[in-house]
């Protein structure tokens, strides 16, 4: 009989971190909208570590939850960093294009 430990470190089995996965599911979703302020982020953040897990994994998993969270938490930072990246994109083209009119005349 093989213990969780092994069923999840098979490379060639994702099935046992998919199974973790849905059985904590509810509890990822919640642990991401605290992490994201959303919902629907939240969702995204999940679904994207679904994709994640689909992968072949190359060596063993002692802890497949605290995986699963830290997957979450990189793409978590992922996000952010890119919608820094494009707050800044768009804060810098906005003053590149923007004309202020009326600025030096006063009343």
């Amino acid at each position: 009989m093989r213990s969780d430990v092994v069923a999840d470190s098979d490379p060639l089995q994702p099935a046992g971190l998919s199974a973790v996965l849905a059985a904590h599911r509810p509890q990822l979703v919640r642990f991401f909208t605290g992490r994201t302020g959303s919902i629907a982020e939240a969702e995204d953040v999940v679904q994207e570590i679904w994709l994640h897990i689909a992968q072949p994994i190359t060596g063993p998993i002692a802890n497949p939850l605290a995986y699963l969270h830290r997957i979450g938490m990189n793409i978590v930072l992922d996000r952010v960093r890119a919608n820094g990246r494009r707050a800044r994109r768009d804060s810098g083209y906005v003053e590149a294009t923007t004309t202020i009119t009326g600025a030096g005349r006063r009343r």
